[in-house]
């Protein structure tokens, strides 16, 4: 019962994060339209628009990159273990894949924690923003990526466990 609970919660957090995906998005097009108006049409550009396009482009990729996670959306082994691997081996490749995923996922939330806080004293140059505020989408898409691994490997554990 307390999975379905979590899973509820897990699927609403995802949502919001799909939202915000969606969200920058239309924000990266806006930026870049507004940029290609100003410089082309108004032949006055906006020396800011790039930082803060990139900005959105960044945080973008690793909000989309929770919701292909969220969704295994991205390519996975399963196709061919599927087909051509024996029940015992198809397990074992699928504990191995989900644990190496989760370790690569601590890999990236330690590492990207520390690029965000190595960069806070560093301020992008036309805005002033400072690049912990860019690269902190780094350990936070990690974080969410780590509890939806663990929901795979809970979901993975109950069904095998209902298939004995």
């Amino acid at each position: 019962m307390q999975v379905f609970k979590f899973q509820r919660v897990l699927n609403y957090i995802n949502k919001v994060f799909e939202f915000y995906s969606v969200l920058l998005l239309v924000l990266v097009i806006a930026s870049i339209s507004t940029q290609v108006i100003f410089r082309y049409v108004l032949r006055n550009p906006l020396i800011w628009i790039e930082e803060v396009t990139r900005i959105f482009f960044i945080w973008m990729i690793f909000m989309g990159s929770i919701v292909a996670h969220s969704k295994l959306a991205h390519p996975r082994v399963e196709f061919f273990t599927e087909r051509y691997f024996p029940n015992f081996t198809k397990i074992f490749i699928k504990i191995l894949l989900n644990v190496s995923i989760l370790g690569f996922l601590v890999l990236m939330m330690v590492y990207g924690f520390n690029l965000a806080t190595r960069l806070r004293t560093v301020s992008m140059s036309t805005t002033g923003i400072s690049q912990l505020y860019v690269y902190i989408a780094i350990p936070i898409a990690a974080v969410v990526m780590m509890i939806n691994q663990i929901n795979f490997i809970i979901l993975d554990f109950i069904a095998q466990k209902e298939n004995k």
